[in-house]
């Protein structure tokens, strides 16, 4: 790690970038304790960048051992006593405390008689402490958030009393506390009520006496003073309105309440404006040239004269579009606001003006008359909820009301803006009314698919939270005062409620949008602010702003509103200074004030990024990033592909059952009466399907979340697309689920679609972005125009399918968070603007593109589930239950593999259910041993109860040494291997259930015939002729061998990869002899001329007689090379060696060979001396030969590997009686385990 650390403090002269050099550290810091402790240093070193050390180090503390290092660690290297600026914690509440301690010096109250030196003395802690202070003060903040601040009472009550005692460690968790508390607390002051002061008063006095003790410690603690005014700059910070903090600052009794008595009567700073802030700007900022004509209109109404009206809109220079929009616009806010301030005479005025003819016309107000009205001649509906709040809007609802109704004048005063249509009454001039334009034609509710904000969400993938919400809550709220304004009906309630809930839904999601209060934005403010910027830039022919929309306008529109959005909250901080300037000379501490509060909203206080942060940022980049956008908002989406897994094993499991087998009737039946008709007709029994059974169940439950998940829009008529996907229980038809060829069968369906819409978008979108680099882009083309994207997934492994194939089903949207957060924060910075200047987008996409989506399919996918063949009247099949099974007969197995795979089957189970089996117990594999004499003793003392039972010494020896876990792990082997070929063909065709002897009996004769053949006397019908005994047994071995040549070759056709697509593609009750004709095996010479064994198989055999069919020729070749056998030399008696276990007795003396570097030849008359050179040399003339003797092998092997227990390695000379060069070394028990696993495998 020295050297790791040498080569980051000389990062510069690395020609790496550093993102690769943190991608190379990052598995190296938990090697081991120490180069954990060496990442440490490199933190406090400023090596590495901060935020993503935090991102690690917030992983790593979940993780019990590395906690207790880094607490440690911190508490041994960076103790208070040691370290003069670690004593205040000071800069993770505060990351710019170095910045403003001449700021804060202005402003603290005299009555602390703190010294100068205190406050000069203020500097950053180690980054270390920094770090932890960050990730303990999320994980605070999140408990907070779920369960409550209450719950958190104990906790810091308890660090608080116990100060003076606390470790490093400790007085950073009780900052993270106290940080916390103070967030709480500076919610309360969101709030836009008059009477702020009161209501927080209520409620801190009915509040737990717990509660006001704690803020009394946290900013007013006489032991650590400069520790309590930082958290009280803290909190001065995070209040977002700035009117509420004049509000606290001019509040005695809150003040005394929380700790802050000596700020009472302390500063000097501006009076409060009550209703500036959610007004529109021309209504108070006298820098606007709106603002005089503002103030003259009012000043007309004030004086209730329509004539000083008339002449100041007949003035030639308001003869514009804009001028008239203005003063449309200015009439309808002053109409609310006389209407709020009951003033009867300045409303009848409004009244008259809004139905003057010439006013009319001069201004274009007939089109909007009802709107005024509505207000003016208070026709409010209480059926309304929009009419409620603005008839009478109750203190919490008055900012809210006011953003309503500045919504609606900026619908009325402007000509081109997402607002404009929706109030404007249909006109003679006008074709279609001007409100169904952006709504659709039809006068119904959910509207159309032309509304703004729907394509807003649809049309990008995803969005800024703040432009949609903008867009959400004007288009909604507008339409809902329409709806209001004409009575539109609607089918469940009114339109008018439908509509604005969600508009005012939206609203209330910008007033709690974390960006804003992060950069001390007050929310109404804002939107005040954007309502006007839009208006004004609706009246700007460079602005290309429009009222009707498609996805291309629309592009332009909300690209034009992010732009608003960023200007704003860009020069938001100059603008409040300018306002409050206006007001009042500004002190020299409200400047301080405004000093420190600027430069937080301008940093990040938190190392950590949200899962919130990261979409906004990805949100922010142009179209050009598409696949990081599109893969941030689907997120949820792509990781609904790990329940697909289930559909595709239903499916898999389903088309094999029924395939050919279904009566079409069926198909509006459950899966569940389906298989009651395959087990009623005997086509299959409870046991096999089972299985499917299982996995219905499962799939029912993943069903419920992807119908829940699965979703196409966001607007609240998408639910209407939802319901199209079924609910799919236990009574659900086959005809929903499964496809016909005419049903849309709706497993397969959702996948399609998920597909189509999700994974192809993703992948479509890297291969057309010209922001990959051209190695990487190349590398997704070349997969795109290969074959193997073209595969079906339906033919892959499932293993295979979750891990290489489908986005998101081998991690969950948090692990993608995750990897953002950790990409992201190598480019952090503590300014907002630079940080995101920062980043290197395009490595980031070219890091996506390479880690999550190359490599995916998109296109033909899962038509093999295509069509499902129910019973079919005619054709290739064969629907009859006796042809497929019969209740006698099934495939038989010697006892003594039965008798081992009860033994297995017992052993495991105890091992299941006792976790102390593990250790030496009596092996029983051939003997009859006792299954219940599993030993807690000595196994030298038990005895095999069956006497009669011969076992070599060897293995009597070492039987006691041998654990359970060996003992089952070899007869496995020994089981699968002595169950030989015929059931590796079962896996590439199932077995019927049971078998038929009308089919299965039919082999047995072929592999008669063929045995008798062999031993047939060559004399034939002359008899006379005589013919020597070696002749003839030349003449039987000649034959012998041809069969086995045959034989083999067939094998070798039939195992090819052209048979085995041709067999999986086939069903169980298609013909046997449909693959015979398909390799044309019948045109295959056949050794004998009396027969042909292809030909004597009946024409009616279904397929899933393939695997007794294959094992027929396998056991009829084995008989064939027991025919050619010489019987084996003689065993010699080994000499017991007390010091090395007797491991092979039997060795074939013959194949022993001094000579290491010769590989001895394979001798077919032996069975123990086969290595995988022999499998090497042999393999394509000869493999067979040896195949066909592994179940003797395995015998073999499995007794070496019993006597290799005791020493557990030993060399090839042991293992199998003779060495040569290349294997004289010592192997692992495990080596040959996988060797002898390796043979098994060679024949695939």
């Amino acid at each position: 790690m020295d050297k790791i650390i040498h080569s980051f403090n000389r990062i510069q002269d690395v020609p790496l970038s550093n993102s690769v050099l943190l991608e190379m550290i990052k598995p190296i810091i938990t090697f081991n304790d120490q180069t954990l402790k060496q990442f440490m240093v490199l933190i406090n070193q400023k090596e590495l960048p901060i935020s993503w050390c935090a991102t690690i180090i917030k992983d790593l503390k979940k993780c019990r051992n590395y906690r207790l290092i880094i607490e440690k660690y911190i508490n041994t290297n960076t103790t208070i006593s040691n370290n003069q600026k670690n004593k205040v914690i000071t800069s993770g509440p505060i990351p710019t405390i170095s910045n403003i301690k001449e700021n804060m010096a202005v402003l603290i109250p005299t009555t602390y008689n703190l010294e100068a030196k205190d406050i000069e003395g203020l500097s950053n802690n180690d980054v270390i402490i920094d770090i932890m202070f960050n990730v303990y003060f999320e994980e605070f903040n999140n408990q907070y958030r779920k369960d409550g601040i209450a719950t958190l009472y104990s906790k810091i009550i308890s660090l608080q009393e116990d100060e003076p005692k606390l470790d490093l460690i400790e007085r950073i968790k009780l900052s993270s506390y106290s940080c916390v508390f103070i967030g709480y607390l500076s919610e309360q002051f969101k709030q836009n009520n008059d009477d702020l002061e009161s209501k927080l008063l209520e409620l801190f006095n009915n509040s737990s006496r717990q509660i006001k003790d704690i803020f009394n410690r946290i900013f007013n603690n006489s032991n650590q003073m400069i520790q309590s005014v930082i958290y009280q700059f803290k909190l001065f910070s995070m209040i977002t309105n700035e009117i509420n903090l004049l509000k606290l600052f001019k509040s005695q009794g809150l003040l005394n309440l929380i700790g802050l008595s000596n700020y009472f009567n302390s500063l000097t700073l501006p009076p409060i404006n009550k209703n500036e802030f959610y007004n529109l700007p021309f209504e108070y900022d006298i820098s606007l040239e709106e603002y005089q004509i503002f103030i003259d209109v009012e000043n007309s109404i004030r004086s209730l004269s329509i004539n000083q009206f008339k002449t100041m809109i007949m003035n030639e220079r308001f003869n514009n579009p804009k001028s008239k929009g203005l003063f449309r616009m200015i009439l309808f806010i002053l109409s609310y606001k006389y209407y709020l301030a009951n003033s009867a005479q300045q409303t009848q005025l409004l009244i008259s003006i809004v139905k003057d003819d010439s006013i009319s016309n001069r201004l274009s107000i007939l089109p909007y008359i009802d709107c005024y009205l509505k207000i003016l001649q208070v026709s409010f509906n209480d059926e309304y909820h929009i009419d409620k709040i603005l008839k009478t809007p109750i203190n919490q609802q008055k900012a809210q009301s006011i953003a309503i109704i500045n919504f609606i004048a900026l619908s009325i005063g402007s000509d081109s803006s997402h607002l404009s249509l929706f109030l404007r009454s249909k006109q003679p001039t006008d074709t279609i009314d001007p409100l169904l334009v952006n709504i659709g034609i039809q006068k119904t509710f959910p509207p159309g698919p032309s509304l703004i904000d729907c394509y807003v969400k649809t049309a990008y993938g995803i969005t800024r939270n703040l432009d949609f919400n903008v867009l959400v809550s004007s288009t909604w709220c507008v339409i809902a005062y329409a709806c209001s304004v004409r009575n539109i009906p609607y089918t469940y309630n009114n339109s008018s409620d439908y509509t604005f809930a969600r508009g005012f839904t939206s609203i209330l999601d910008i007033e709690i949008d974390e960006t804003l209060s992060s950069s001390l934005i007050e929310p109404y403010t804002f939107i005040s602010l954007i309502t006007f910027r839009i208006w004004v830039e609706s009246y700007n022919p460079t602005s290309q702003m429009v009222s009707s929309f498609n996805a291309t306008t629309l592009k332009t529109y909300s690209t034009k509103i992010n732009e608003i959005i960023t200007s704003i909250k860009n020069d938001y901080n100059q603008y409040k200074l300018r306002i409050n300037n206006q007001i009042s000379q500004s002190s020299i501490q409200y400047q301080n004030l405004f000093n420190i509060r600027q430069l937080f909203s301008n940093t990040n206080q938190s190392l950590l990024l949200t899962n919130d942060q990261i979409q906004r940022m990805i949100a922010s980049k142009d179209d050009d990033y598409s696949p990081i956008k599109k893969f941030t908002s689907e997120i949820d989406n792509i990781c609904l592909s790990k329940y697909f897994l289930t559909i595709i094993k239903f499916l898999d499991l389903f088309y094999k059952l029924f395939s050919n087998k279904l009566p079409q009737e069926y198909s509006n039946k459950s899966v569940l009466n389906a298989v009651d008709y395959l087990i009623e007709n005997k086509f299959e029994t409870e046991e096999s399907t089972a299985e499917l059974l299982l996995v219905y169940d499962q799939l029912i439950e993943c069903w419920k979340t992807i119908k829940e998940k699965y979703s196409i829009d966001v607007c609240q008529r998408a639910l209407n697309v939802e319901r199209i996907i079924p609910v799919v229980k236990m009574n659900t038809p086959i005809i929903t689920l499964i496809s016909d060829g005419i049903s849309i069968g709706w497993l397969k369906n959702v996948i399609d679609k998920w597909l189509e819409n999700t994974q192809g978008a993703l992948v479509n979108s890297c291969l057309t972005n010209d922001k990959l680099s051209p190695v990487i882009k190349s590398i997704m083309e070349s997969f795109a125009n290969d074959d193997a994207n073209k595969i079906d997934i339906a033919n892959i492994p499932l293993g295979i399918v979750d891990e290489n194939v489908l986005l998101g089903s081998t991690y969950s949207p948090e692990d993608y968070y995750q990897y953002c957060r950790l990409q992201i924060s190598k480019y952090f910075s503590y300014n907002k603007n630079q940080y995101e200047e920062n980043i290197n987008w395009v490595s980031i996409l070219n890091n996506l593109t390479i880690s999550f989506i190359y490599g995916k399919v998109i296109q033909n996918q899962l038509n093999t589930y295509n069509n499902f063949p129910y019973i079919q009247s005619s054709g290739g099949g064969t629907n009859d239950p006796e042809l497929f099974n019969s209740n006698n007969n099934s495939l038989s197995e010697p006892e003594f593999i039965k008798e081992l795979k009860d033994i297995v089957s017992k052993v495991s189970k105890l091992i299941r259910h006792r976790e102390d089996l593990e250790r030496s117990i009596e092996i029983k594999l051939r003997t009859k041993y006792d299954i219940h004499s599993i030993s807690q003793s000595k196994l030298e003392d038990y005895h095999p109860v069956d006497q009669s039972i011969k076992v070599e010494q060897s293995i009597k020896e070492l039987l006691p040494n041998v654990t359970i876990k060996q003992s089952i792990s070899f007869a496995k082997i020994f089981i699968s291997t002595y169950s030989g070929f015929r059931y590796y063909y079962s896996n590439i065709m199932a077995d019927p259930v049971q078998t038929n002897p009308r089919f299965y009996d039919q082999f047995e004769e072929i592999k008669g015939k063929i045995l008798n053949e062999c031993d047939e006397s060559p004399i034939g019908s002359n008899k006379e002729k005589k013919i020597y005994k070696l002749e003839i047994n030349k003449i039987k071995i000649s034959k012998i061998n041809a069969w086995i040549d045959y034989i083999s070759q067939v094998i070798q056709i039939i195992c090819s990869n052209d048979s085995k697509d041709f067999i999986k593609h086939s069903q169980p009750d298609h013909r046997l002899v449909k693959l015979f004709s398909k390799l044309s095996l019948f045109d295959e010479t056949s050794p004998s001329d009396k027969f042909n064994i292809f030909k004597e198989v009946k024409e009616e055999t279904p397929f899933n007689y393939f695997a007794i069919f294959m094992g027929t020729l396998q056991d009829t070749l084995s008989h064939l090379y027991i025919k050619l056998d010489r019987p084996p030399p003689k065993k010699t008696k080994p000499r017991p060696n007390k010091n090395k276990a007797i491991i092979n007795s039997n060795i074939n003396p013959s194949l022993k060979t001094d000579n290491k570097n010769e590989i001895p030849p394979l001798d077919y008359s032996n069975s123990y001396g086969l290595t995988k050179q022999d499998v090497i040399k042999y393999h394509n003339d000869e493999i067979y030969k040896w195949v066909i003797q592994l179940p003797i092998i395995s015998i073999r092997l499995y007794e070496v590997l019993i006597a290799l227990g005791k020493q557990n390695v030993g060399t090839f000379q042991d293992v199998f009686g003779f060495d040569y060069k290349d294997w004289d070394k010592i192997i692992p028990i495990i080596k040959i385990k996988k060797e002898f696993l390796h043979y098994l495998k060679v024949f695939n």
